[in-house]
């Protein structure tokens, strides 16, 4: 979920971390006896498989209704009950929502509950009161229906522990290990969606972050209503082979477009018609097409820098087995891949090429990868070469995910590729 914690697991060894390659690739000329392609005016000029998220709208909410609940003395309600009471009906709920089979979402009546709130509680605890509220003798508080969902923003004051294991597969805490985090249990038959929203940011940004979180956990709930006890409803992971960009962040629509985030590609939005902060989410639709499958997407032409590995490494994450390309690398090895550059529309000028640990940048440790470019940029149809070596300090049967970037005017797009440690 939104702001998922630095580290996961893969066969028992900790995702790697590594300082970043900060866009300082190495130039030189390339060894004229490799493929380095042409600048092609066919966009794109190469066939890349496109990931598309699994899944069916037969496990959606197509009509969901949203319940905020806030505490006395929260000085946000009006502003986040007015926020609840448009976004459903907004352009930008309708374009990251409506491909799913979700259409307009509706409010239902605010609940607004004494304080102070709890100041330590699990989200068993949360569970437990919403029964309690829920048991049809509390008029206050909307009925469940099996598409309502109830959205608690709790104070800075509360500290609140995730006992029921997410896709991290441990335990955490929000605002340490998650911003937000949406589940559901059932009651009399019933589905009880529920979003829990801490007050991680104070002060100037603190309704910015709450809006972005919030639509981040709205688009999931919508998509993906029950993904602890029925993980297979609604839509969520790619097939094998885009098993890298799942594992940075998670697999339901809003997380993996942490993923393809920079400081420069920023995660949030800015929407103008709601006046708030909203979180980008992926797009079957847009993937399909090669253009950028985080929307709202940024004007001008789509571009990247695609890794071809010609191996497969296999790898388990969340229990599960894949086999997705990449790279088996023993201590000190290198290996070189091809990276094809390509673009949906011509662009202005050639674009930059990089390379950096993602597990590096999250866990801020040290590199376990160091990466080498025999070129630095190139335009649509073009092929630079990534030489990737595996440092001394990496641990064996440890997994490195590699996303490599593509920069021009201030904008980036990611792709990735994977390591397996031997």
């Amino acid at each position: 979920d939104a702001g998922a914690a630095d580290a996961a697991t893969e066969d028992g060894g900790v995702l790697d971390a590594a300082v970043a390659d900060a866009g300082s690739v190495d130039a030189g000329g390339g060894d004229a006896g490799k493929d380095y392609g042409a600048p092609s005016q066919t966009y794109p000029a190469f066939t890349v498989a496109r990931p598309q998220l699994q899944g069916s709208s037969a496990g959606v909410l197509a009509t969901p209704r949203f319940v905020v609940v806030t505490f006395d003395g929260d000085s946000q309600r009006a502003a986040l009950e007015s926020f609840h009471a448009r976004v459903g009906s907004s352009a930008y709920w309708q374009a990251t929502s409506a491909e799913y089979g979700v259409g307009p979402a509706v409010v239902g009546t605010p609940v607004h509950l004494p304080g102070p709130a709890p100041t330590m509680l699990a989200d068993t605890d949360i569970i437990a009161f919403l029964r309690t509220q829920l048991d049809g003798m509390h008029p206050e508080w909307p009925a469940p229906d099996g598409r309502t969902a109830y959205v608690l923003y709790y104070p800075p004051t509360s500290t609140i522990r995730i006992t029921r294991a997410g896709w991290l597969g441990t335990p955490g805490t929000l605002c340490v290990d998650y911003l937000g985090l949406h589940d559901a249990f059932t009651l009399n038959g019933t589905l009880v969606p529920y979003i829990l929203m801490p007050r991680c940011v104070m002060g100037a940004q603190e309704l910015a972050t709450l809006t972005e979180v919030a639509t981040h956990e709205l688009l999931e709930t919508a998509t993906r209503p029950n993904p602890m006890d029925s993980p297979g409803d609604g839509f969520a992971g790619f097939a094998d082979e885009h098993l890298p960009i799942i594992i940075p962040s998670g697999p339901e629509n809003a997380d993996v477009c942490i993923a393809l985030s920079s400081t420069r590609s920023p995660y949030a939005v800015f929407d103008t018609p709601l006046g708030a902060w909203v979180t980008k989410s992926w797009s079957n639709v847009a993937s399909a097409a090669l253009r950028d499958p985080c929307v709202p997407a940024p004007p001008g032409p789509y571009f990247l820098a695609v890794p071809v590995p010609a191996t497969t490494v296999t790898a388990t994450y969340n229990g599960v087995p894949y086999t997705t390309p990449g790279l088996n690398l023993t201590r000190g090895a290198s290996a070189e891949v091809p990276v094809w550059l390509l673009s949906d529309a011509p662009t202005s000028a050639p674009f930059n090429v990089f390379a950096e640990d993602v597990s590096a940048v999250d866990q801020r440790r040290a590199s376990w990868l160091s990466f080498s470019f025999d070129r630095t940029s190139g335009f649509n149809g073009q092929k630079v070469y990534l030489t990737v070596t595996a440092l001394q300090t990496a641990p064996s049967a440890a997994l490195s995910v590699i996303r490599v970037g593509a920069r021009l005017s201030g904008v980036e797009h990611f792709w990735f590729s994977i390591v397996r440690h031997r």
